[in-house]
């Protein structure tokens, strides 16, 4: 076995001399691979819109380095700083309506410590209103959520039942005296729990909960929660 010797780097990791020697001997077509792998052509060439934006913005959107050894709130100012960058300059390649599109490993890579960070927006959330909503609700949310005037996270989850989405115990009854849904996790194990992002970020929730009306379940439905104020942003 060949000890390890700094010939080469990659995401600041040395690299073996003997692994570089067999990637530039592969037997096979890598780039054939790469495309396959993304899933197509068409979907490769979209992702890869990133990684050619990332090398004409190397200051800009290019891979720090020292990402890791970043506390949490440094990681959370540049995080912030990309995002803020791209929605200035990019809006049409950033902020669209088909942004799950693009598969993890195109966006978030060129903008570290975006799924950390405000990642369910951009994934569960946003993909729970293009996927579930009607027009005039769509036409009402997705601008708010890509002109970033809202962020949203995913509840989902609750403490004894996991991604056991049947199972899940929280409840929206309907007032019809008040025509409002009255959202209630009942017990322990209805505590909803890991809405990623909820913590920090998030001004809303896809709440998922039982839909009660006059007694009867109607079963699992989504519920959008707003959890902040959008003028000071403190929690309701």
């Amino acid at each position: 076995m060949s000890t390890i010797q700094r010939t080469g780097s990659v995401n600041n990791k040395i690299v073996s001399p003997d692994l570089i020697k067999e990637r530039q001997n592969c037997q096979f077509d890598q780039q054939e691979l790469k495309v396959f792998l993304y899933g197509g052509q068409a979907v490769y060439e979209k992702c890869t819109e990133f990684e050619k934006l990332m090398v004409k913005h190397p200051k800009e959107l290019g891979n720090n380095h020292k990402f890791r050894e970043m506390s949490l709130t440094e990681k959370q100012t540049d995080l912030w700083r990309r995002i803020r960058f791209l929605h200035t300059h990019y809006p049409e390649v950033y902020l669209n309506d088909k942004i799950m599109e693009y598969p993890y490993n195109s966006w978030s890579d060129y903008i570290q410590g975006l799924l950390p960070g405000v990642g369910l927006n951009y994934s569960m959330f946003t993909s729970v209103i293009q996927v579930m909503a009607n027009k005039e609700q769509k036409d009402y949310w997705l601008p708010l959520l890509q002109s970033h005037k809202i962020l949203g996270c995913y509840a989902q989850t609750e403490l004894g039942h996991g991604s056991n989405v049947a199972m899940l115990e929280t409840t929206a009854t309907l007032d019809k005296s008040t025509d409002e849904f009255v959202i209630h996790s009942p017990t322990l194990t209805s505590t909803k729990f890991w809405p990623g992002d909820l913590g920090r970020y998030s001004t809303h929730a896809v709440v998922y909960a039982r839909l009660k009306i006059d007694g009867k379940d109607f079963g699992v439905h989504s519920f959008i929660v707003q959890l902040r104020s959008l003028k000071d942003y403190k929690h309701l």
